[in-house]
């Protein structure tokens, strides 16, 4: 008999997690389903060119997984998503991160990544209520690009850490007033910190080949090892420093 993944159990919570399809969100899908199979994962996910389905097929029929096909800028069918499955906590990995292409199509990044976190903000501003929000969780994973770099030897980040986007192409300059204005209310809350502490200790193989990880062959690292096999020459950008 099937089994009906809404109703047929009593689960404690419902955690839905955007783009987990792709290469760090399959992880991060595969790792609660297998370790919190008390609690419902709802992974949605638009399917564009650099997720893969097949990341996840060796849990795709676990009774407490569910697969959504789902773009994140879709107002009404992130708040349907919401209240069919009683979404308590959201982890929003889902967006554009390729540099390359957001030079070649910045409106596409701007969709994805700032009206797709919008949408879903104001979708759990709406579903949740106000008086209930500190029962709920909402994690926006992202890079230095949002957050800053951290180097060797400081601290590690905190929630309460003020957003700081790195210097490129001059988002620093026109990010950074803004986000540090903005920042108290796009905080998490503090006395949740377990969850950052278990997608930092995700497991990552040492294998080299970049298939085994499910990353797409587009970011510089398994672009490096894939040509450094086929021993092509490796290509530097930038500006090169005087030698003198």
């Amino acid at each position: 008999m099937e089994v009906n993944k809404n109703t047929a159990l009593k689960w404690r919570g419902s955690l839905k997690i955007t783009g987990g399809c792709g290469f760090i969100g399959s992880h991060v899908v595969r790792h609660f389903v297998k370790h919190y199979p008390q609690y419902r994962i709802i992974n949605v996910d638009k399917l564009t060119y650099a997720a893969n389905p097949a990341n996840l097929k060796d849990i795709e029929n676990e009774p407490n997984y569910v697969f959504i096909q789902a773009d994140v800028c879709d107002h009404a069918k992130m708040e349907e998503i919401f209240r069919e499955y009683n979404i308590d906590a959201v982890i929003h990995l889902a967006a554009e991160s390729h540099v390359d292409r957001s030079i070649t199509d910045p409106f596409e990044f701007a969709r994805s990544n700032v009206m797709g976190t919008l949408t879903l903000l104001q979708t759990a501003k709406t579903c949740w209520k106000k008086e209930d929000y500190h029962k709920h969780l909402f994690y926006q994973i992202s890079t230095d690009e949002v957050y800053g770099a951290l180097h060797f030897g400081e601290d590690p980040f905190r929630e309460t850490n003020p957003y700081d986007p790195a210097p490129l192409l001059g988002i620093q300059s026109l990010g950074r007033p803004f986000c540090k204005g903005f920042s108290p209310y796009l905080r998490a809350a503090r006395q949740n910190i377990q969850l950052l502490q278990q997608l930092r200790t995700l497991p990552v193989t040492g294998k080299t080949d970049p298939r085994d990880h499910q990353q797409h062959s587009e970011p510089q690292a398994p672009a490096r090892i894939r040509q450094r096999r086929k021993r092509t020459r490796l290509a530097v950008c930038g500006r090169p420093r005087s030698r003198h």
